[in-house]
């Protein structure tokens, strides 16, 4: 968490540990770098070993001399909850890298906030969109993983429309054809007409994309 000439000074916290794994999940999905995906899952991993509390959420600290009873929040303030960040971090890495256990732990720190939503939802917004996309999952908008093919280092119009139209809880990756890492989402994917986007949904994967105006529908289609 901080550190001077090189010296470590207080160790990082639950907080650190989820808006890391989220920037470098974010980083992944721009660049198409898997390195970056592999450093956001082994942020995650550690997050869950040291902070994970009883119910499922997750402790704001680990208990230390400093610190003899564990700080434990479950509400927003200022700034969202460690445990509602934590499963915002979770699932989309867990969609980038296809690792069903993180979406499994996603699932129950969610659960663990229901008590929250229930009786205070404007202490927990964040809480609430994740509520709110796990029930329009249950009515076949899951959370998608958008994968654009394309050769550009820049991000072209495919992507940007899939950043800007896509539903909440949707994870974005966009890379060169042949792309490593990233679970299999890059296998036989090519982007042999251009620029090409691959929307999946759970099991279900729509037909290629190669217009950015025809994006809409996939991105939107419940299945």
């Amino acid at each position: 968490r901080t550190a001077l000439h090189g010296i470590g000074g207080a160790p990082a916290v639950a907080e650190d540990h989820a808006h890391l794994g989220l920037a470098l999940a974010g980083l992944a999905g721009a660049t198409g770098q898997q390195i970056w995906l592999e450093r956001a899952v082994t942020v995650l991993e550690a997050a869950v070993e040291r902070f994970s509390a009883a119910d499922g959420s997750f402790l704001d600290a680990e208990p230390s001399e400093l610190l003899p009873a564990p700080s434990h929040q479950l509400t927003d303030d200022a700034c969202p909850s460690v445990t509602a960040t934590m499963v915002k971090a979770l699932r989309r890495v867990a969609l980038m890298a296809e690792r069903p256990d993180l979406m499994e732990r996603a699932d129950r720190a969610s659960s663990a906030l229901e008590p929250v939503v229930a009786a205070a939802p404007r202490y927990g917004g964040w809480a609430l969109a994740d509520h709110l996309v796990r029930d329009e999952a249950r009515r076949g908008l899951k959370p998608a993983t958008v994968v654009v093919v394309e050769e550009a280092a820049a991000p072209g119009e495919l992507a940007a429309a899939a950043w800007r139209m896509a539903p909440s809880g949707t994870a974005l990756l966009r890379g060169r054809q042949g792309t490593e890492g990233f679970g299999g989402w890059f296998a036989e994917r090519g982007d042999a007409a251009g620029p090409t986007a691959y929307v999946c949904r759970g099991t279900v994967c729509f037909e290629p994309v190669t217009d950015y105006l025809e994006l809409k529908d996939p991105l939107w289609r419940r299945v």
